[in-house]
């Protein structure tokens, strides 16, 4: 059964902290915005939209950078950023335009 994290609950949490640079490595292969938008396709929707309000109307993108101590050991940006989810991107970005202040 896959592990799933369970986000403000870190004792007991079925993904230990080792588990970090796997878990964001295999996020950045997929068409979700965020760690917290692979819970279920509501949030999937949220996190979209709140990253693409951030990253294109107040130019403030989402990156994660991973650390093990000193040493940066990976990253990870949205597929808004890098372009791995352009059906969302598309629809975002027509659901804002039809919804601007003019």
């Amino acid at each position: 059964m896959l592990a799933l994290p369970r986000f403000y609950r870190f004792e007991g949490a079925p993904l230990p902290r080792s588990a970090t640079p796997v878990v964001y490595g295999l996020l950045g292969e997929t068409d979700l915005p965020s760690l917290y938008g692979s819970i279920d396709p509501h949030e999937d929707f949220a996190e979209a939209f709140a990253i693409q309000v951030h990253t294109r109307l107040l130019d403030r993108p989402l990156r994660v950078d991973l650390y093990l101590g000193p040493a940066y050991i990976g990253g990870f940006r949205s597929c808004l950023d890098t372009g791995r989810c352009p059906e969302k991107t598309a629809f975002l970005e027509s659901l804002l335009a039809a919804y601007s202040v003019r």
